[in-house]
């Protein structure tokens, strides 16, 4: 291959506070420039200017590129087993709702606008059962879940958005919560697909051929396992699964009409 990829992400604190492991995958793919972006608005902008070649996008990020015909996925991330997740809505494990019925004039925690289970499907999830968010809930961003959770323990907001996975049952068997965080579960949304690596249309086609097969084989060796875990949080990479994009697709033309 002639020359690096540059990709642009948003990093994680992992790759923040350790940066080797950017060089070790890349040593382990093809020579990558990673290209740092400070929220996903300057992540979008990125790709819709064409200045990378190839995107780690989040599932709201990434359907926003699609939009405009920006990107083409290569690859979806499968995490903790699973390429879909969920939002949930929680209360205070002592709080006195009993369902989302009960949640009218609560004041809501939400990460913000760009996440998914932080924002855009909680506000889908409340609205279709009749609760209009905008006109019955004192809302606010708090911009991290794990700042949500707080901001219920310490009785600044009533419920909030936060990620799980459920299994067939929509028994949540992962979540952004722990036990130390005493929340409960109000209600579950409809699962959705998760973060997508994408390639940026009209970049050098050979050569973001090439860098597929690359990271394919990366992310099947044994050996590279938990350096793919520890870079993308991933346990594998797997085919887009475009139609779990479907109910993310919905709640943000929802907004826009809202």
């Amino acid at each position: 291959m002639t020359g690096s990829v540059r990709l642009a992400f948003v990093p994680t604190t992992r790759l923040l506070t350790q940066r080797s492991l950017l060089a070790r995958w890349s040593a382990a793919t093809t020579p990558t420039e990673w290209v740092p972006c400070a929220n996903y608005a300057e992540l979008l902008k990125a790709v819709a200017d064409r200045t990378v070649d190839v995107a780690w996008l989040p599932p709201v990020t990434f359907l926003r590129a699609a939009a405009i015909d920006a990107v083409e996925p290569v690859f979806s991330l499968r995490r903790a087993g699973a390429g879909r997740y969920s939002a949930a809505i929680v209360c205070a494990s002592d709080a006195p709702y009993e369902t989302l019925d009960d949640v009218t004039n609560a004041r809501a925690a939400w990460v913000d606008p760009w996440s998914a289970a932080g924002y855009l499907m909680p506000r889908k999830l409340l609205r279709e059962i009749g609760v209009h968010p905008d006109r019955d809930l004192w809302q606010r961003m708090f911009g991290s879940y794990s700042n949500v959770l707080e901001a219920i323990a310490l009785d600044k907001a009533d419920i909030g958005g936060v990620f799980c996975s459920v299994d067939a049952f929509k028994t949540v068997i992962r979540a952004g919560w722990t036990g130390a965080d005493r929340v409960r579960v109000l209600g579950v949304s409809e699962p959705i697909a998760g973060d997508v690596i994408a390639r940026v249309r009209r970049r050098n086609s050979a050569q973001l051929d090439e860098w597929a097969d690359a990271v394919r084989g990366a992310a099947e060796a044994r050996e590279h396992h938990a350096l793919l875990r520890d870079v993308f949080g991933a346990d594998s990479l797997e085919a887009p699964d475009m139609g779990g994009y479907a109910p993310l697709e919905a709640a943000l033309r929802d907004e826009l009409r809202s």
